[in-house]
């Protein structure tokens, strides 16, 4: 049964996540957004500058999509434990983009914490029998698989429902679909048959938005992500405006658990 927001909350002043609290469970490296045609966050054109955007947004450790694991990012997880990796899966070319999947993933045991797909970037539809072997990988390896829902201007967006079809077909896969576009609310009555789906979301940056959702859903499968745009001050406050409980698992329980991640 979907969890409820105590009816006296909506007039709540924010409550600013505690810095080591909050985690964002995915952003993009630049320049992957940018050949994906995605919404750019110019602060992850580096790592180091991401460093101090998270400090100054609150954020304890963001979970980054990535091509591959370079030097830099290593250096950075080491001196930090701040900064994980979702591996790009290129469903462009399926084969290949598996082959090189499974060579990142493999040699980086330490730093990924799951596989993350744009089918919308390329007009494909996550159910589609190509995509086998990825989910089996996943499953084989035990990492969740991050679905986005939209891609660039032209990207045609999947339906959420998709993501439930597809959870259905692979009960011990953690899917998490990525909502940039405020249209997660449409898994809700697909969520408490399927607890291995997840959603990823800002709420568009407003109180109600996030409210609405825990409404609908509960919050036990609800987590912050920016995504591939900026980290924006009113999409944290927004976090910071649910109930106590509720907060807890959107900004940081819930992806915890699904991305294997040490506390914040």
């Amino acid at each position: 049964m979907a969890q409820s927001v105590d009816a006296g909350t909506s007039g709540a002043k924010a409550i600013s996540p505690n810095r080591r609290m909050l985690v964002n469970a995915c952003a993009y490296e630049l320049r992957l957004a940018e050949r994906l045609g995605l919404a750019t966050d110019p602060a992850c054109v580096d790592f180091e500058t991401f460093l101090e955007t998270m400090d100054r947004a609150g954020i304890a450790k963001s979970v980054i999509v990535l091509d591959d694991i370079t030097e830099e990012f290593r250096a950075v997880h080491r001196r930090t434990g701040r900064l994980y990796a979702l591996v790009h899966y290129d469903s462009g070319e399926p084969t290949r983009g598996l082959e090189s999947l499974r060579a990142v993933c493999e040699g980086n045991p330490d730093i990924v914490r799951g596989v993350a797909t744009a089918f919308p970037c390329f007009g494909q539809d996550p159910r589609l029998k190509v995509f086998g072997p990825l989910y089996a990988y996943c499953l084989e390896q035990r990492l969740p698989v991050l679905i986005r829902l939209t891609g660039g201007r032209a990207a045609v967006p999947i339906r959420p429902i998709a993501c439930g079809v597809l959870a259905g077909l692979y009960p011990e896969l953690r899917i998490v679909c990525l909502d940039e576009a405020g249209h997660g609310a449409e898994l809700a009555p697909a969520l408490p048959k399927l607890t291995h789906l997840f959603l990823a979301t800002h709420g568009n940056g407003t109180r109600m938005d996030l409210e609405r959702l825990v409404r609908a859903m509960g919050s036990r499968q609800l987590m912050f992500a920016t995504g591939a745009g900026r980290i924006d001050e009113t999409e944290i406050a927004s976090v910071g405006r649910l109930p106590f409980w509720y907060r807890n698992n959107v900004a940081w329980r819930t992806a915890t658990r699904v991305f294997g991640l040490p506390l914040p």
